[in-house]
């Protein structure tokens, strides 16, 4: 029984290592792959969360829709539908420690949360949102 143990944690040992050197590499070429949609002009999709700043709300689900009319959040439950960010003179920051885009939308800030570690993705997104 002994045997069968160590057999076991020294193939976790080796293969854990590898496993997380190719997810790495996967979210590398997907990133890759929806920046280089996003600059053909294609339609991307990014799942996120939102919030508005200083409202006392917590956390959305959402999906930022990134196209060439624009971009758009909707919220999976179905508190923000359709919202487009980035109309003319709007203000933009990010945030790249925490793959964070304030937005101002109607006066109030909103905040825009991308999947950490995504800094690439996020400068793109803010980029076209700026244009």
């Amino acid at each position: 029984m002994w045997e069968t143990l160590f057999v076991i944690l020294g193939f976790a040992v080796v293969v854990d290592p590898l496993l997380r050197r190719m997810r790495k590499v996967w979210r590398e070429h997907r990133i890759s792959q929806t920046i280089a949609a996003l600059d053909r002009g294609g339609t991307i999709r990014i799942p996120c969360d939102a919030r508005f700043r200083n409202a006392g709300g917590k956390r959305h689900r959402a999906r930022l829709v990134v196209q060439a009319g624009g971009v758009f959040l909707s919220t999976i439950d179905g508190t923000v539908s359709n919202l487009q960010l980035g109309p003319a003179g709007a203000t933009v920051e990010v945030v790249n420690e925490l793959s964070m885009m304030l937005c101002n939308v109607a006066g109030r800030q909103l905040e825009v949360l991308l999947p950490p570690g995504e800094d690439r993705l996020l400068k793109a997104v803010a980029e076209t949102l700026v244009r």
